[in-house]
């Protein structure tokens, strides 16, 4: 079906937004399929003295670096590309990048190639590049077809009383749809603090240069315009409505949020406010994408026509303007999140949940520290560390006081403990954390031979975070004084370990893990 002339028309409208967006040269769409390879659906740009491979085995080089980072990622120099240079040799390129195509998995990827210029890839363009990939993953999610939902077990081995109480819960685990409601990817109306102080940074900055004027800033929310206006010379009202009605024309082509009716407008002039007696010239308008679909307009004004190399000098003080906002808003959006963390799951009281939270913290103060010996991305440290506090927070819900010490569960009791993901999930999808959290906590006791729950996923099909806390929570699991089953030896929890690797665990992850902790202080005693 994803053969058709339309759908193919479609991938590659879809592609061309890496020519507009990251003025790229070249680029293709691989889609899986479910032999296991990547068939080429969609590409422009290349030609005869250009390699594009058909199809991409498993154990192509591209591939098996895009299972290892899971995330977009690029090289400018074949010289730095590790074991994918000679796929960059033999198809006459040096720069590229490649970005995952999501569905709940790696259902496909972006080969983007040689960016206008000559230019080098940067950060930037691996944001735009996961923009472009939600692009595919929307269109694709529209063909996929809804599961059905199985029916709960037959709870025969239970007392009367016990069935009762365990077909209500069931019944309740099997109503839960683990999405993310749409409406928490917007939850800011207004520009936090944070970034009216990162914008006021990046006014001064202006003021050192000799001719700059005014720089106007929009930020669009559901809630209205907010007009962040500073500089050497003030502007009227007027002018800014209509600077203000053309940003959201140019705005609202982007986002699917709509723009209220508000207009609100917050001054900064540290040398005070003053009219400039003439003309002022606008020498750029940009517009920033920044991550959580947020969307910066600024308007730089000055005091004479600026050519084209004195534009080319603001380019550095524009990066470091989106800089400056990128990181303020994650900054505000993650201390939000924790902020609605402690709320929701904290108070209920520790007391009640003690050796769930103890569990809970030591298996994320572990993540942390492990990912860091990984040396994973700083973002990506947070959230794994983040899953690892949360992943079984779904237990609470499941009669926890009375089944997680019991020594001995019935088949139906562990049936319905092995429903604490999907719950723990449900639990999560709707906060907004600035990375997604959800899909760790329910993954995470998935095994590697794909007997596990609660989708019987397989090998690198996990994903990686949820991988690491699977290893991680059996280790606590076991040697920890407070966990549900007899504590053993450190050091025999990680021969127990070492015999599940390539059954139960990641073969790759748990020599690392069993180093790790032989290395550093965590496998020396039990808490």
């Amino acid at each position: 079906m994803l053969d058709d002339k339309n759908i193919l028309l479609k991938f590659k409208e879809i592609l061309y937004f890496c020519l507009e967006e990251l003025k790229a040269t070249k680029a293709a769409f691989y889609l899986l399929a479910p032999d296991g390879k990547f068939y080429l659906k969609a590409y422009y740009g290349f030609t005869k003295r250009d390699v594009i491979p058909e199809v991409h085995e498993r154990t192509s080089p591209i591939v098996e670096a895009l299972y290892l980072e899971r995330k977009s990622f690029y090289y400018n120099s074949p010289m730095e590309s590790g074991d994918i240079k000679p796929y960059l040799v033999e198809a006459n390129t040096t720069r590229i990048l490649i970005c995952p195509v999501y569905l709940e998995r790696i259902a496909g990827f972006l080969d983007i190639r040689d960016k206008a210029a000559k230019e080098p890839f940067n950060d930037q363009d691996l944001s735009i590049a996961d923009g472009i990939a939600l692009k595919f993953s929307a269109y694709l999610a529209t063909f996929q077809t809804k599961k059905s939902i199985p029916q709960p077990v037959n709870l025969s081995e239970a007392k009367e009383e016990e069935v009762k109480t365990y077909e209500t819960i069931y019944s309740k685990v099997q109503a839960i749809k683990t999405n993310p409601d749409p409406q928490i990817l917007k939850p800011i109306t207004e520009p936090p603090p944070q970034f009216l102080n990162s914008l006021y940074k990046i006014i001064d900055l202006f003021l050192h240069l000799e001719d700059f004027a005014t720089l106007v800033c929009s930020f669009y929310t559901s809630k209205g315009s907010y007009v962040i206006l500073g500089g050497r010379f003030i502007l009227s009202e007027e002018f800014l409505q209509k600077l203000n009605q053309e940003g959201k024309n140019l705005v609202s082509q982007k986002i699917k949020t709509e723009i209220g009716n508000g207009f609100f407008i917050n001054r900064h002039f540290p040398l005070g406010e003053k009219n400039f007696e003439g003309k002022l010239y606008r020498g750029f308008q940009h517009l920033i994408s920044l991550r959580f679909d947020y969307q910066i307009l600024f308007n730089y004004f000055s005091t004479k026509p600026l050519n084209k190399e004195e534009l080319q000098t603001l380019s550095p003080f524009v990066t470091l303007a989106k800089s400056y906002i990128n990181t303020e808003m994650e900054n505000f959006i993650l201390n939000k999140s924790y902020r609605a963390l402690l709320n929701k799951f904290l108070q209920p009281g520790i007391e009640d949940y003690s050796s769930l939270v103890k569990h809970s913290l030591v298996v994320s103060d572990i993540a942390r520290e492990f990912c860091k010996v990984l040396q994973l991305d700083p973002l990506e440290i947070e959230r794994i560390a983040l899953a690892g506090l949360l992943h079984d927070i779904g237990m609470r819900e499941l009669d926890y006081k009375n089944l997680y010490h019991k020594k001995k569960l019935l088949d139906d009791e562990l049936r319905l403990l092995q429903q604490h993901p999907k719950i723990g999930a449900y639990l999560i999808q709707n906060i907004p954390f600035p990375y997604e959290v959800y899909t760790l906590v329910l993954h995470h006791h998935e095994r590697w031979d794909g007997s596990g729950y609660p989708n019987q996923m397989m090998g690198e099909d996990i994903p990686l975070g949820a991988r690491l806390i699977h290893i991680i929570e059996a280790y606590d699991a076991m040697t920890s004084k407070t966990s549900y089953r007899p504590v053993i030896d450190p050091t025999q929890a990680l021969e127990t370990l070492r015999s599940k690797a390539g059954i139960q665990f990641d073969p790759v992850l748990v020599p690392k893990f069993i180093t790790f902790i032989q290395t550093y202080e965590y496998g020396k005693a039990p808490h």
